[in-house]
């Protein structure tokens, strides 16, 4: 039995924190020697969750490069809010107006011209 204040924990958390606590004394007799950090907490199935469920944060990308996304952006919105900078703010469509001189000076190409590797 265990006492715990019920205003701070539930039971399940109690009971989560016990079976954590039985793996790390389980963990030190078995090898007095051996580091905290290499005692296994969690169970497989908390490991699991933990690492692979609600760790499945693939997402997939559209095939467009950068210049090609900023560009959907400013067709999108070409009045929200692009960028700031210090005290400076433009809207999309300002901002790719200010970038495509540069691309061109720089590059000899228009941004749309641009790829990302």
């Amino acid at each position: 039995m265990i006492e715990y204040s019920t205003d701070l924990f539930d039971r399940v958390s109690v009971e989560r924190m016990a079976e954590r606590l039985e793996r790390l004394l389980v963990g030190l007799s078995a090898d007095v020697e051996q580091a905290l950090g290499g005692i296994e907490l969690l169970s497989p199935v908390e490991r699991v969750q933990i690492l692979e469920s609600w760790n499945d944060t693939a997402l997939s990308v559209p095939g467009k490069n950068i210049s090609e996304l900023f560009e959907s952006q400013v067709e999108r919105s070409p009045d929200g809010l692009g960028l700031i900078w210090e005290e400076e703010e433009l809207s999309y469509a300002e901002f790719e107006c200010s970038c495509e001189p540069a691309c061109t000076c720089v590059c000899g190409m228009r941004g749309s011209d641009l790829r990302m590797s």
